[in-house]
């Protein structure tokens, strides 16, 4: 799952820095009817990829932590019957 939430970070970098560079292209090039059209869609797709990938990268890094948790809590416990056993 590491994996995964890497790649949605560097998804959520990447969007951002297209988002930013189109964002500054739209408000510095001369507006002409194609422009009006193209640009804004273009903000609007790497605006929402990037907000997506951000907000899908948190949610699988919290659920990594929980399932995380639960396994090594697990483990102390394997471990802790195997201490009393021996006892």
């Amino acid at each position: 799952m590491t994996g995964i939430i890497a790649f949605l970070r560097f998804v959520a970098a990447a969007s951002g820095a297209q988002f930013l560079v189109c964002l500054t292209a739209f408000l510095l090039s001369p507006k002409t009817a194609l422009s009006s059209v193209i640009y804004p869609l273009t903000i609007g797709i790497n605006l929402v990829s990037s907000v997506g990938a951000g907000v899908g990268s948190e949610i699988l890094h919290r659920k990594d932590k929980v399932q995380t948790e639960k396994e090594n809590q697990k483990v102390q416990k394997q471990i802790e019957s195997k201490k009393q056993r021996r006892c």
